[in-house]
């Protein structure tokens, strides 16, 4: 990195920063964006490690992933259901994958938000096909997320003090247990849900409209 862009960075993560409040919703604002036009938000999630230290940037990612979701499955469910229907189509294995998480509820969602393989995006977008609560949705969604991005904000937080800051300082002290236990959960979950919805990715004829709310 040059040392123009160095500074570049400093001078951004100092001015949101230096924001306080406002700029935490600003951030929750542009995550939500990412997440809304299925836009990848890990590095976002990074830079917010960076800015803020591991806790305040999971939340906030999280808060921005769980929000995103929510614009997805709203957006289906009130406005875009003929254009994904025939989408979902075109892609039976998804419409069979959201069917198994609205029929199973809440806690298999939770658990599909750990996984690292799934399309989040997609899956917010097709169970708002479905009869699910949109509390319930939200709440599973956050719990979910959260594993995860918390371990992408730790990495951030230590990244952050490798690029950002000075590194002839001490590093911050990062909860290893923390950390550790977020990447096993996540994993542990990944394997999980695969497990569980294998019978389901696996059907050769699934039904795309078995507990679709009309």
């Amino acid at each position: 990195m040059t040392p123009h862009g160095h500074d570049t960075i400093l001078e951004i993560a100092e001015t949101f920063r230096d924001l306080g409040p406002a700029g935490w919703l600003a951030f929750i604002a542009l995550h939500t964006l990412f997440c809304t036009l299925l836009l990848p938000g890990s590095l976002l999630t990074l830079v917010a490690g960076a800015i803020y230290g591991w806790k305040i940037a999971a939340l906030l990612v999280t808060s921005g992933s769980t929000l995103g979701a929510m614009a997805n499955f709203l957006a289906i469910r009130c406005l875009g259901r003929p254009w994904f229907e025939r989408r979902l189509h075109r892609r039976p294995q998804m419409a069979s994958l959201a069917n198994l998480i609205s029929s199973r509820g809440w806690p298999f969602l939770l658990l599909s938000r750990c996984s690292l393989l799934m399309p989040h995006g997609m899956i917010s977008c097709a169970l708002g096909l479905t009869r699910m609560n949109l509390g319930a949705f939200a709440a599973a969604s956050f719990v979910g997320f959260l594993p995860l991005n918390t371990a992408y904000a730790l990495a951030g937080t230590a990244l952050g003090h490798a690029v950002l800051l000075n590194p002839e300082l001490p590093p911050p002290a990062l909860p290893w247990p923390v950390l550790a236990l977020s990447i096993a959960f996540t994993f542990a979950a990944t394997l999980a849900f695969g497990h569980l919805t294998a019978h389901a990715l696996g059907c050769p004829n699934p039904s795309l409209y078995r507990g679709i709310k009309h």
